[in-house]
């Protein structure tokens, strides 16, 4: 079985069917029609979905979580590839372990990670820790807004999913160290799904009690 793997633009159409054309010819620089001196036209039906990422922070030697894309410092965004580091200074280290995912790391005392995605609803996991040291007040931001701040002990390793939606085709994720013991932001995977639901607002008002308990016959035109 031979596979083949292509980019599809940003720009697609999600659909469950379309079709991709493949010409196999001695030809080069071919459109999807006009005339070959050779070869053939195969279509395909095709479904094009939103994206979802599994990265997997480290080295560029260590080993990567089966599913996962590898990711290192030196990994800049670039609108070609969709995803990347967009600021800041990042370097990796490789602990060992039995873990691909967690033995390794992206580490920066800020720095602003960036994954082009279509407009929509996403849940955002971002694991953090270290196997070997202390980490300590390390903020996480997505789409500008803070929603978490981190410290793990040595060996604890910190997955939290947070769901955000991206309405400029552009999932931004940063991370700032505050402070504390270790000046640094350990980041060991992202994971970006799509189609998620927003959660379920249970910070608001409810009825906890209600004193005297009794019952009324008349209409009630006020409470």
């Amino acid at each position: 079985v031979n596979s083949l793997d292509f980019l599809v633009p940003l720009t697609a159409t999600l659909t469950p069917e379309t079709f991709a054309r493949f010409r196999l010819s001695t030809d080069a620089g071919l459109s999807f029609d006009g005339l070959a001196s050779d070869g053939e036209v195969e279509d395909y039906a095709v479904a094009i979905f939103s994206p979802d990422y599994f990265f997997d922070f480290g080295t560029s030697t260590s080993p990567v979580e089966l599913g996962y894309l590898r990711l290192t410092g030196d990994d800049a965004y670039s609108a070609g590839v969709g995803y990347g580091w967009l600021a800041g200074n990042v370097n990796e280290a490789d602990r060992g372990g039995a873990s691909a995912l967690l033995r390794d790391f992206a580490h920066t005392r800020g720095a602003t990670f960036a994954v082009d995605v279509p407009d929509g609803d996403y849940n955002v996991t971002i694991t953090l820790g270290d196997a070997g040291n202390i980490r300590d007040f390390m903020q996480v931001k997505i789409e500008g807004v803070e929603v978490d701040v981190v410290t793990t002990a040595s060996g604890e390793f910190h997955p939290a999913t947070y769901f955000t939606s991206v309405s400029d085709g552009q999932l931004t994720i940063e991370f700032d160290d505050l402070g504390g013991v270790n000046p640094m932001v350990m980041v060991n995977a992202i994971v970006v799904e799509s189609g998620a639901t927003p959660p379920v607002d249970t910070t608001g008002p409810s009825v906890v009690s209600a004193i005297p308990s009794d019952t009324s016959v008349n209409p009630i035109d006020r409470f």
